[in-house]
């Protein structure tokens, strides 16, 4: 990492999508994340920088969200910075069009690789966030959605020394241990939600005009 030493993301001071994507290029090998949300815009950010990756032989992901990522909740966010739901509400409330169908069937696509799993807490929510790569570990407030990753203000830290990082690896590996596996479901969720399915041009400009008329 000797690129970037910035040891304080904010997303005022550069974002953390940005760091993000260093972190990512630099990277050999294994990237174990920890978030309590996940969902599409959030993949948006890093789409680029993990293809590229995930072309690297020895590239392994393992993605460790929270136990309400994937339910539905009925209440509604008050502010953007509490826009952080869970992965079926942020695909009920994307527009329809050509590309966040797009997004959503590559990052069917990018989970249904063997390199990449992802597990759930079972029991409880999981709220910490943290990203291990190499021979760095970045702990903090930023889930893994667009405004963790980018529009709120958040307080991350870069984490360089050994110790510290295999302080953190083994925190991972003590929750991922006890993780349930919800690749599948995850994929299910997408492939269900309004931009699972291929629709002909007659259906979309349907579901076009609904969304435009609903919003309106």
């Amino acid at each position: 990492m000797s690129k970037s030493k910035k040891e304080i993301i904010d997303n005022e001071d550069g974002t953390m999508a940005e760091f993000l994507k260093n972190a990512l290029k630099d990277n050999d090998g294994r990237v174990s994340i920890a978030t309590g949300y996940f969902n599409v815009e959030g993949y948006a950010e890093l789409r680029s920088p993990l293809q590229e990756a995930a072309k690297k032989n020895d590239f392994h992901l393992r993605l460790l969200i929270g136990n309400e990522a994937v339910v539905k909740k009925d209440a509604t966010p008050q502010c953007e910075a509490e826009a952080e739901g869970s992965l079926p509400e942020e695909l009920e409330g994307l527009t329809i069009n050509d590309n966040y169908a797009a997004l959503v069937s590559d990052l069917v696509e990018f989970l249904r690789q063997e390199k990449v799993e992802l597990r759930q807490n079972p029991e409880r929510f999981s709220h910490a966030k943290c990203y291990i790569f190499d021979d760095l570990a970045v702990v903090g407030s930023s889930n893994f959605t667009r405004p963790g990753l980018k529009k709120n203000i958040e307080l991350n830290a870069a984490l360089y020394q050994p110790s510290a990082q295999n302080l953190v690896e083994q925190w991972f590996e003590r929750r991922w241990s006890k993780g349930a596996d919800i690749k599948e479901q995850i994929i299910r969720v997408l492939e269900d939600s309004k931009f699972g399915h291929p629709l002909d041009p007659f259906q979309m400009y349907m579901k076009f005009l609904y969304e435009y008329y609903r919003q309106g």
